[in-house]
């Protein structure tokens, strides 16, 4: 039996009604709608970063003192501001650096938290993952047998049993921001390998996940491409279209067909660089 499907067909088996309401909203618009001061806002570090949507947030909360709780797999790059702009309260993350041209620790985070106003949690790459996996799972814990006898076996909720093994607890952020190659306008995202962190961040936000993507398409090109990772419309607030949005990160999504990688910004890091050697020319820049 031949069960092929034309494009056609694909297309009117996925029908609006049968999907779901649109998603498609302004990135502006979408944080307007999704973000509140308080909040724990997670940044999804897969090989899509979410650069446009923490710009937005700078342009939208800076000087406000929101009061945010950040979680990053790594804090680099474009995140760096979200500290010194005075948004975060909160860091919990792996590594604090920035990577080109060569990893060096970020001298404006240093100064921000310095300054006085940040706690950060320190975690190591597993055991972040392992806490957004858990509570994505619906379980209070997980164990990572690596902290042993590391310090941040002594950070909150951390549990030491009787046989070494250590159990973290789970964590779940308030709302999930991640950028994809592609999404359809019902909320069902594609990712692309690398994966980094993966999806657990995305599937954990309690209050769901806000998308932006590199190109919006049609629902048949998310069901020929389902042997990849990606997040259901059910977990997604919105799906904001925005062309290089990983950016000055590349973008080299080339399992999706007819997406068009593009490679990293090394000029505008250079000059990201540059301008953070004092205080005041990485505040101009940022601004």
């Amino acid at each position: 039996m031949n069960n092929a499907r034309s494009a056609g067909e694909w297309a009117a088996a996925f029908d609006a009604s049968a999907v779901g309401p649109d998603k498609v909203v302004p990135l502006a618009e979408a944080l307007r709608r999704a973000v509140r001061p308080g909040m724990a806002l997670h940044f999804g570090f897969t090989h899509n970063r979410p650069s446009a949507a923490m710009a937005e947030l700078c342009r939208q909360w800076r000087d406000r003192r929101p009061g945010f709780t950040m979680l990053s797999l790594f804090t680099a790059g474009p995140a760096v501001a979200l500290l010194t702009e005075g948004l975060v309260r909160r860091l919990i993350t792996t590594l604090v650096l920035e990577p080109y041209p060569a990893p060096t620790p970020s001298e404006p985070a240093r100064r921000a938290m310095a300054a006085g106003g940040i706690d950060i949690e320190h975690w190591s790459v597993l055991s972040y993952v392992a806490r957004l996996e858990a509570s994505a799972r619906g379980l209070p814990g997980l164990p990572v047998r690596g902290l042993a006898g590391s310090s941040m076996a002594d950070n909150d909720g951390v549990q030491t049993r009787d046989d070494g093994t250590v159990w973290v607890p789970a964590l779940a952020p308030d709302l999930s921001f991640m950028h994809a190659p592609c999404a359809d306008r019902f909320g069902n995202v594609l990712l692309s390998p690398p994966y980094g962190e993966g999806v657990y961040g995305a599937l954990a936000a309690r209050e769901g996940v806000v998308v932006t993507a590199e190109r919006l398409v049609e629902p048949e090109v998310i069901h020929r491409n389902a042997h990849l990772p990606g997040i259901p419309s059910s977990h997604v607030r919105s799906v904001s279209v925005v062309p290089f949005g990983a950016h000055p990160a590349g973008n080299f999504s080339q399992a999706i067909d007819r997406f068009v990688p593009y490679g990293n910004d090394s000029d505008f890091m250079e000059e990201c660089r540059a301008a953070q050697r004092t205080e005041d020319s990485f505040d101009a820049w940022v601004r």
